[in-house]
């Protein structure tokens, strides 16, 4: 699965960039590759048949993100990210759940409006991302380990800015959902960005 995204993702790069070449000459808009890192807050929730509970993230509860991508220039107002994102979850512990490790590549598009000012630009990005989850997690009165791997996809909203220096800052809030076996995985929260833009 890992080994499919970054070929899918390599073929759409390099098909845009075959179709995007002369954009960027006429207009002479940035567009360029870009890398990196999302710090997020997270909440969890487990559905497993009939029984559904939620695992509240606590302050050591934190998930982490790197990404590097490309972006695409379509006009002065609208600009495409797309990327590939390697995820790790920290643990999360209720009364009934135990998620002791957890880790996730996502390959993602972020269509965003942008509105330009002299020192950079502000934007508004929404993201669909697709890719694998690993997770390990226990529950309530057992002792067993459930270890998995399964199809994964994330939803979200970010707003921003990335500064002339190619320097960017956003923040966030994202849905990430994957189904193990009878058990379905959802977590959701705010998260802080970090970028810089070649």
């Amino acid at each position: 699965m890992k080994g499919r995204l970054f070929t899918i993702y390599i073929t759409i790069v390099f098909g845009c960039l075959a179709t995007s070449v002369s954009a960027k000459d006429s207009n002479g808009i940035s567009k360029g590759f870009y890398l990196g890192a999302n710090i997020s807050s997270l909440d969890a929730e487990l559905d497993i048949s009939e029984l559904t509970f939620e695992a509240t993230a606590e302050t050591s509860d934190i998930a982490t993100s790197v990404f590097v991508g490309y972006q695409f220039s379509f006009n002065n107002d609208f600009r495409l990210d797309t990327d590939i994102e390697y995820r790790t979850f920290n643990s999360i512990e209720s009364d009934q759940l135990l998620v002791s490790d957890g880790k996730a590549y996502f390959l993602n598009f972020r269509p965003k409006y942008v509105v330009s000012k002299n020192y950079g630009e502000y934007y508004l990005s929404l993201t669909l991302g697709f890719g694998e989850m690993d997770i390990d997690y226990t529950l309530e009165g057992t002792t067993d380990t459930v270890s998995q791997s399964e199809f994964a996809s994330q939803l979200g909203i970010e707003y921003g800015i990335i500064l002339n220096s190619g320097i960017g800052l956003g923040i966030g809030y994202q849905v990430i959902s994957t189904e193990q076996d009878n058990a379905e995985f959802t977590f959701d929260g705010v998260y802080g960005s970090i970028r810089y833009q070649f």
